[in-house]
């Protein structure tokens, strides 16, 4: 638990670092260059610390998960960024516990229960609150396409959480995380090669330094901590975590971007946190 509360509050931290950098660099390039550095700090505890024996099973599953969460996740998470506020995002992040359980539930690996439906229904109508469309013109009319990119990031984020916990079975976690990750870096190699968009950016002292937080921190530790505690708990159980996530977020984002939020979005998110531990209260409790 202490590993999931940690790794959430990085990525927190890592939406803000984000929403600072994005406006200098392109999505697609800030995304390779966040797992290219993650795996570059993986790479000597994997060489000493992990041996185990891998089917050709394994591998396809790791490398199929490793794309929709190391490929796809960063750079729709980072284009949506550069549409809407770091705030607005973390709360779409915010929705992955919810979408984690409906998607664990659909495939049969945890049960309904009758708190979790409370705790969803209250969720969902505080993302409604929290991304209503009184804000909009003021963060763009765009809006929607940031929004769309979002809740694409989250459905990845879902399916990796509850597809994974099988591999993190017979695999130690360290090595799924850098297997995901490398699969990750090459998918957004090639399709930033395809694109023409290999670029190395211009950008400042602080520009370079959110972008090594984003790869240390926000990937390497972050994901590695999440992925020990998603081995040792549920989908659910730790997904419930990811409830720090726009609180560090939106802390950040308020004391360092000097964004705003008002008292819809603050109730709305009220409700998304409670909702979700509502949603897994009893399964928390039988642990």
């Amino acid at each position: 638990m202490v590993a999931a509360a940690s790794a959430s509050v990085f990525f927190g931290a890592s939406v803000t670092a984000t929403r600072f950098v994005v406006a200098g660099i392109d999505p697609l390039m800030l995304a390779l260059l966040r797992y290219v550095i993650g795996v570059l700090c993986l790479l000597p505890f994997v060489a000493v610390r992990t041996r185990a024996k891998l089917s050709s099973r394994d591998v396809c599953g790791v490398a199929l998960l490793g794309v929709i969460f190391f490929g796809l996740f960063p750079w729709f998470f980072s284009a949506g960024l550069q549409f809407i506020p770091a705030s607005r995002a973390a709360v779409w992040l915010a929705a992955m516990p919810f979408l984690t359980f409906a998607l664990a539930v659909v495939l049969r690996r945890e049960a309904f229960t009758g708190s979790k439906g409370w705790g969803i229904a209250l969720a969902t109508v505080g993302a409604l609150l929290a991304l209503g469309r009184t804000d909009l013109g003021a963060i763009g009319e765009r809006a929607w396409l940031g929004d769309f990119l979002l809740f694409a990031t989250a459905c990845c984020g879902a399916i990796y959480f509850v597809m994974s916990r099988a591999l993190l079975k017979r695999l130690p976690a360290l090595l799924v995380t850098w297997l995901s990750m490398v699969a990750g870096v090459l998918f957004l190699a090639c399709v930033a090669f395809g694109a023409e968009r290999l670029a190395l950016p211009r950008l400042e002292a602080t520009g370079w330094m959110a972008v090594a937080f984003l790869g240390t921190f926000g990937a390497a530790l972050g994901f590695y901590l999440w992925l020990w505690a998603l081995q040792h708990l549920t989908p659910t159980t730790t997904a419930v975590f990811l409830t720090l996530n726009p609180i560090a977020a939106t802390l950040l984002a308020v004391s360092l971007l000097g964004e705003q939020v008002g008292a819809g979005f603050l109730f709305g998110l009220t409700l998304v946190l409670f909702g979700i531990i509502v949603a897994n209260w009893q399964g928390r409790r039988a642990q």
